[in-house]
């Protein structure tokens, strides 16, 4: 994989110098604006690129699940590869991301490769079956993207020094309510800005795309208010929040194939959102290429722990003192 390629460059790994199948990452992980902890497509990207480097080179991955375990800092991150099976036409991998210790984990990762020919072999059509994109899906994945996305605009502010901004644009779509009131759809269209050198970085690709806009998203489309910015405000002033704390439970990207797309002409990004018990939600996104047709498909359950209405209003009142005082100081800015 040459790293001459922005986004490859961008999440590429090195050894460890007398660590046998230990890497750490290039560049410092980047964040969103005010979190200031790693993006988590940062760890199971490079993780997934460090156990790249361990199995033979016709193998891609074929299916990747993650259990995330605590946020990581600014800071580099560093991979254990643990070989648990290699065969002629298959291989297993776990990969351990760690930071300030080799036991102090972030997240860890089990993933299965398989041979590019068995994919590319073929199998009987009656064995073989995938759900065809609606007439609407198809027709949102030839739209071209435009970066309109105010957001975006902020994400270099996220972005540690030396590292390069992430490769890459959305745009928003629209949000369907099902006939399910539980149930809503959302759509996003990516695009990887750089040029991909080959099928292993357009795998690359669409694992680091999974986790972009993922966690968020159930708070969106149910109008649950969660403390960022309003998009285009320039004074980054946060905004109340109905939430305590989130987390990513589990998340699994399964390749419905391994080629014939390129994630640099774009991805379109069907998500389903659904609320379940324990205050749980599961998403179900599928991930399709500028023609329509089905890419991968992602699984992602969080955790959510509400505040009670008497700690929002007191957070609310307690904000909206602090926010006023940030926009006089903006304001004052602004004339000097």
């Amino acid at each position: 994989m040459a790293d001459q390629y922005e986004f490859e460059r961008s999440v590429s790994v090195y050894p460890v110098d007398g660590k046998p199948n230990h890497f750490t990452s290039v560049y410092r992980p980047w964040s969103w604006p005010l979190v200031q902890r790693a993006a988590g497509s940062v760890p199971i990207t490079e993780g997934t690129a460090a156990a790249y480097k361990t199995v033979p080179p016709d193998f891609e991955l074929h299916c990747a699940q993650v259990q995330f375990l605590k946020a990581g800092k600014n800071e580099a991150l560093r991979y254990k590869v643990v070989e648990l099976m290699t065969m002629s036409n298959f291989a297993s991998r776990n990969v351990f991301v760690t930071q300030d210790s080799d036991s102090d984990y972030r997240c860890v990762l089990l993933l299965s490769f398989q041979k590019r020919s068995v994919t590319s072999r073929g199998w009987p059509t009656q064995y073989e079956y995938t759900r065809p994109p609606s007439r609407e899906a198809i027709e949102l994945a030839a739209r071209s993207i435009e970066d309109h996305s105010p957001d975006l605009k902020m994400l270099p502010l996220g972005v540690p020094k030396g590292t390069p901004d992430p490769p890459f644009l959305c745009q928003r779509i629209d949000i369907t309510q099902e006939s399910d009131p539980n149930l809503k759809t959302y759509r996003t269209k990516y695009r990887i800005t750089s040029p991909i050198s080959g099928p292993t970085g357009q795998i690359l690709a669409i694992v680091f795309l999974s986790d972009v806009f993922t966690l968020d998203v159930p708070m969106i489309v149910h109008s649950i208010p969660f403390g960022p910015p309003i998009l285009g405000d320039e004074t980054l002033t946060p905004t109340p929040t109905r939430i305590r704390s989130f987390a990513s439970l589990t998340h699994t990207v399964r390749f419905a194939r391994l080629e014939g797309f390129d994630v640099h002409q774009g991805v379109l990004c069907e998500m389903q959102v659904r609320w379940t018990k324990g205050r749980r939600a599961l998403n179900t996104m599928y991930m399709r290429d500028c023609k329509g047709e089905l890419i991968a498909t992602v699984d992602q359950e969080a955790y959510f722990v509400f505040k009670t209405e008497e700690e929002f209003e007191r957070d609310a009142k307690a904000l909206k003192s602090r926010s006023a005082k940030q926009k006089a100081e903006a304001a004052r800015k602004t004339k000097l």
